[in-house]
């Protein structure tokens, strides 16, 4: 089996994700340390990313306090954090939803 990075994964038309039979458009990832959590994800064209106060006792997240958005289309190194542009602003509204929709929601239809 050829091991390959998130990223080439998640940009992979079509692919399934390891371990799962089911097909998604998007693919979704956490990570928290003692003082910030991280939610993210990445479609065929944009990678999300949340971060958040972690709470130390529950590791859950609190408050949101950065946003990070990258467009593969026009940097695909993630160079760039677009997240703040005036002409990317619904598309991080839109990618929040998802987001806090989840994986589960990200099923393309059958």
């Amino acid at each position: 089996m050829v091991k390959k990075s998130w990223k080439e994964i998640a940009t992979e038309s079509g692919r399934y994700l390891r371990h799962s039979n089911i097909k998604r458009t998007a693919v979704f990832r956490s990570s928290s340390s003692k003082k910030e959590c991280a939610y993210a994800m990445t479609n065929q064209r944009y990678h999300y990313v949340q971060w958040h106060i972690c709470n130390q006792k529950t590791e859950q997240a609190g408050e949101q306090v950065t946003v990070e958005l990258y467009d593969h289309q026009v940097d695909s190194d993630e160079n760039f954090n677009v997240a703040s542009q005036p002409g990317y602003v619904e598309r991080v509204k839109q990618l929040a939803r998802q987001l806090k929709a989840g994986w589960e929601a990200a099923r393309p239809p059958s």
